[in-house]
This record gives C-alpha cells, sequence and structure tokens, in this order.
C-alpha cells in the first residue's frame, strides 16, 4: 500500500508539472503574438538625417473635375548631408515625380486619414528610384491642406 501512495504522488507531480509547462508556453505564446503586432503596427522612426524643403505644390485632385485643390508642403529628410548636393540637381525632376503622384489621387483616397502613411511611404520609394542614391529616409508633410 506504500508503494501505491508513492505512485500517486509522482503522477500527481508529473502533472502539475505538464499542467505548469503547457501554461508556460501558452502565456509565453501569448505574450510574443502581443509582442510582435505591436512592433509592426509601430514601425521604428528613420533615422534622422538633414532636412530639405521643397516649395509649396498645388494640385488639382483626380476626379475633382478641377473642384479639389491641394496644397502641400514637403521636408525631405536626407541620409547624409552629401545628399544634399545631388537632390539640389534633380529638384525639378523630383517635383514632377511629387506632382504626378498627387495628381494621381482622389479626393476621397486624400481625406482618408489611413492613406496619409501609405502617400509618405510611395513618395519616399518613388523619389528613391529617380535620385542616383537612396538618399531619402523619410517624407514629412510640413503643410497639408485640401480645399473644395
Amino acid at each position: 500500500m506504500n508503494t501505491g501512495v508513492k505512485k500517486l504522488g509522482w503522477q500527481w507531480q508529473r502533472i502539475v508539472v505538464a499542467i505548469l509547462l503547457a501554461l508556460c508556453l501558452v502565456l509565453g505564446g501569448i505574450y510574443g503574438t502581443i509582442y510582435f503586432m505591436t512592433l509592426r503596427s509601430n514601425p521604428a522612426p528613420p533615422p534622422l538625417g538633414p532636412m530639405y524643403d521643397l516649395e509649396p505644390f498645388y494640385v488639382n485632385l483626380d476626379g475633382g473635375q478641377g473642384r479639389s485643390m491641394l496644397k502641400v508642403v514637403l521636408a525631405l529628410n536626407l541620409t547624409n548631408a552629401k545628399m544634399e548636393k545631388k537632390v539640389e540637381k534633380h529638384v525639378p525632376i523630383i517635383r514632377d515625380e511629387i506632382i504626378a503622384v498627387l495628381r494621381s489621387k482622389s479626393l476621397a483616397e486624400m481625406q482618408e486619414q489611413k492613406n496619409y502613411q501609405g502617400l509618405k511611404t510611395e513618395l519616399k520609394n518613388r523619389l528613391n528610384r529617380i535620385l542616383p542614391e537612396d538618399c531619402i529616409n523619410a517624407v514629412y508633410f510640413t503643410d497639408f491642406l485640401i480645399s473644395h
């Protein structure tokens, strides 16, 4: 009878250890999921380099039939100070590219807050494609106005 009680005690210990191990795995999985989801939704800001301010842009929005106008002022965050000369040489091409992107957007797209970050990313990617090197870390709006 004594061996039966010992056997039962060992079984309980194994069950408790298994339950605690399973609980730790589940809680770790939940924590990991939440941690990585917050990382993805809040990406790290790009490193700050010198800023290059562009003159204001005034464009008619697509589909507005000339009734909706957008005024945007941009600042480009450059990777380093050496890139300012390269950007200055390409300002007409940069402005043309930005105007093309902005004119392709509809009034509804520009009014949606969720499209704001996507527009900044699109502008950064398009500008880095036309410049000799990837010299733009980020695009910032310093003025954004839609008039009807």
